[in-house]
C-alpha cells in the first residue's frame, strides 16, 4: 500500500493496482509472471518474473504507475524472485543463485554481479540503505539459510547468522531495527542493522511467511499452511517488539496468508493464497484464543472426518502454489519440507529437489505429470531427494507435476517453452 488507497498485488497473471482501497482493481502489468515487486517512496514501481509472451525472464519498472514500463529481459531461466530499489534509479534484483543485477539508471540497463561463489539461492532480500544490504542466503556447502550482510552496497558479504534448520524467509528493517520470519515459526530480530541477532520466543510452528511492522515495536507477522490439509491462515500482532504476540486472524480463512501491508496502525490489507484480500481499519481487532480454524477441501470445518482424505488432493481447490496465486507463495510442502523444481521455464530437463527432514525425504515419491487439459503424460516414481526429467520431447505450454507421498502430497506448475 501506497497510502490508504493506492496499493499493489503482485500475481502470476500480472501486476494489479487500486486507487480506490480494492473496491476496484485493474492489471497494470498484463502478460507478466510477478515473482516479486518493489514500491520506490517516490512511487517508482519495479517487478521481476516471467514474460509469459516470449517466455523470458525480465525486469520491468515504472516511474508514472504503471501507465508505461521500462523493459529488459534475458535468457537466464532462474532466480528472479526479489527486486529491491535503493536509490532514486538505483535497483537491485536477484539473478540466479550466486549471482544478483543491478540498474542505475532506472531499469534501462542492468549489470550482472557475482554476489559470493558460496551462495546456491536468495530467499530474500532487504536495504537498510544505500551502502547496507541484507540477504537471507542458501549456501552450496551445507544447505543451511544464512544471513548475509554487506556494508559496501552489495560489492563484498559477510555471514552474520547461522541456522540449523530453518531460515529466514522475508526481512523487515526500521532503521537501526530489523526483524525475520521463516519455517518452523522463526522470529529472529536484529537491533544494529544486522549486525547481531537474537532468536525471539516462538508463537507456534506454523511457517511464517510475511511480516510488517509500523515502528520497531508495533508489528504483525502473516503464514500458515497452504499445500496439504488441514488448511489455514494466521495473523498474529505484537505492541513489544516480538516479545509476545496475540491472534487476530480473521475469521474463515482457508488457506495461508500471503501477503500483508498496514498503513498505518489501525488500516491494513492481507491477501491469503486464494487471492482474497482482507481488511482491518482497528490494527486486527481485539486478540482471541490462540486456535486456528482448519478447513478441509470441501469447505467445512477440519474435525479428522467432515473434511475429505487429506492425503487425497485431486480436486484441491487451494493448492496453487506457482499456478495463479499471489506472489510471495513459497516452495513449501510443509513446515519440515520444501521442493525445488528448476529451471522452470525449461526447455527440455527439470530437476526435482526435496529439502526437509530425513523421514519426509526418504520416503519413495510418485511422480505424475499432466497436460493443460489434464491428461497423464508421465508416470515415474523419485526413490532419492533428487530427480530428473526430461520433457524436450513434449510439446510447448503448460504441465501440472503431481507429488504424491504417503504422508503428503501437492502440484506444481512446469513451463515447457
Amino acid at each position: 500500500m501506497v497510502d490508504s488507497l493506492e496499493g499493489y498485488i503482485g500475481t502470476s497473471y500480472g501486476l494489479y493496482q487500486t486507487l480506490d482501497g480494492w473496491l476496484t482493481v485493474k492489471n497494470i502489468l498484463p502478460d507478466f509472471f510477478v515473482r516479486g515487486f518493489d514500491v520506490a517512496p517516490d512511487g517508482s514501481l519495479a517487478c521481476t518474473g516471467v514474460d509469459l509472451v516470449y517466455m523470458e525472464m525480465g525486469y520491468r519498472v515504472s516511474s508514472n504507475q504503471g501507465n508505461s514500463w521500462q523493459k529488459h529481459n534475458n535468457s537466464i531461466m532462474e532466480g528472479h524472485s526479489e527486486i529491491r530499489f535503493f536509490g532514486v534509479d538505483s535497483l537491485f534484483a536477484q539473478e540466479r543463485g550466486k549471482y544478483a543485477s543491478f540498474s542505475y539508471d532506472g531499469g534501462r540497463t542492468w549489470q550482472i554481479q557475482l554476489l559470493d561463489s558460496g551462495f546456491s539461492s536468495v530467499s530474500d532480500v532487504t536495504i537498510i540503505n544505500k551502502s547496507n544490504f541484507l540477504l537471507s542466503v542458501k549456501t552450496f556447502m551445507n544447505r543451511k539459510k544464512n544471513i548475509f550482510k554487506s556494508n559496501d552496497g552489495g560489492k563484498t558479504w559477510r555471514i552474520k547468522e547461522e541456522f540449523d534448520n530453518y531460515g529466514v524467509l522475508e526481512f523487515e528493517a526500521h532503521q537501526n531495527t530489523v526483524y525475520g520470519v521463516g519455517q518452523n515459526g522463526l522470529l529472529v530480530k536484529s537491533s544494529d542493522q544486522g549486525e547481531n541477532w537474537i532468536v525471539l520466543p516462538k508463537i507456534n510452528d506454523y511457517t511464517l511467511i510475511k511480516l510488517d511492522f509500523i515502528h520497531e515495536n508495533y508489528g504483525f507477522v502473516v503464514g500458515g499452511q497452504m499445500s496439504i490439509y488441514p488448511l489455514f491462515g494466521v495473523i498474529y500482532r505484537t505492541v513489544n517488539g516480538g516479545l509476545t504476540w496475540e491472534n487476530v486472524s480473521p475469521e474463515g480463512i482457508k488457506t495461508s496468508i500471503t501477503g500483508l501491508d498496514m498503513v498505518n496502525e489501525n488500516l491494513g490489507y492481507a491477501v491469503d493464497n486464494n487471492g482474497v484480500i482482507y481488511k482491518t481499519t482497528n490494527g486486527g481487532g481485539p486478540a482471541k484464543s490462540d486456535s486456528v480454524p482448519k478447513y478441509g477441501k470441501d469447505g467445512k470445518l477440519w474435525d479428522g472426518t467432515n473434511g475429505g482424505n487429506p492425503t487425497d488432493t485431486t480436486t484441491n481447490p487451494t493448492d496453487t502454489s506457482n499456478n495463479g496465486s499471489a506472489s510471495g507463495v513459497s516452495n513449501f510442502i510443509n513446515d519440515n519440507l520444501s521442493l525445488e523444481i528448476f529451471p522452470n521455464p525449461t526447455t527440455g530437463k527439470v530437476n526435482i529437489q526435496l529439502v526437509g527432514s530425513a523421514e519426509l525425504t526418504n520416503e519413495p515419491v510418485q511422480l505424475v505429470l499432466k497436460d493443460g487439459a489434464g491428461k497423464t503424460v508421465l508416470e515415474s516414481t523419485m526413490s532419492s531427494t533428487t530427480k530428473t526429467i526430461n520433457l524436450s520431447s513434449y510439446a510447448k505450454g503448460v504441465y501440472y507435476l503431481q507429488l504424491n507421498a504417503e504422508n503428503w502430497n501437492t502440484t506444481r506448475k512446469v513451463v515447457r517453452e
